[in-house]
Order: structure tokens, then C-alpha cells, then sequence
């Protein structure tokens, strides 16, 4: 059975001096809003739509679910990838 988390781990700076707990750092790290990067239909074109990948689409023509993503529209999606296509949902 692993260990359990410790909160007294540090996380250590480039110099190895601790910054701050393990424990303390999750807790920054998953408090709070997350902000992810957004593209466009045409970035999205250029990366590989691997399975189960997960993106933002911020021109896109529209909004219905599993629809393969198209650009030239004003609306921010959420795409997966389904390993040939981006898709809306």
C-alpha cells in the first residue's frame, strides 16, 4: 500500500530551499479558476485530434454537440478529439 501524502513534504525551489508543503501547493494548484489556453479552428487543424485530447475552439460555426468543429463563427466550444476529428462537446 503506498504511503499516504504527507503534509510536512516540501517543494523546493530551484536552489533546493522548500517553498512550501505538497499538500499547500495541490491546494493553490486546484482552488480557484482554472484558465486554459484557447485556438482557433485553424490551430486546431495543424495539431493531431488524438483520442480522449481535450481543447478549446474560439471561432467556431457551431455549437451542436459531437459536430465536427469548423471556424469562421463567434462561438467558444469546448472539442474533443476523437482520433480523426475535433468535436464539439
Amino acid at each position: 500500500m503506498p504511503a499516504p501524502l504527507s503534509d510536512r513534504a516540501p517543494i523546493v525551489d530551484g536552489t533546493g530551499r522548500p517553498q512550501r508543503t505538497f499538500i499547500r501547493y495541490l491546494q493553490e494548484l486546484f482552488n480557484g479558476v482554472i484558465q486554459r489556453q484557447g485556438y482557433t479552428a485553424a490551430q486546431l487543424a495543424t495539431m493531431t485530434p488524438t483520442a480522449f485530447a481535450e481543447a478549446y475552439c474560439s471561432d467556431s460555426s457551431t455549437t451542436t454537440f459531437h459536430d465536427v468543429v469548423a471556424g469562421g463563427g463567434s462561438n467558444v466550444v469546448r472539442v474533443h478529439g476523437d482520433g480523426t476529428n475535433w468535436r464539439v462537446g
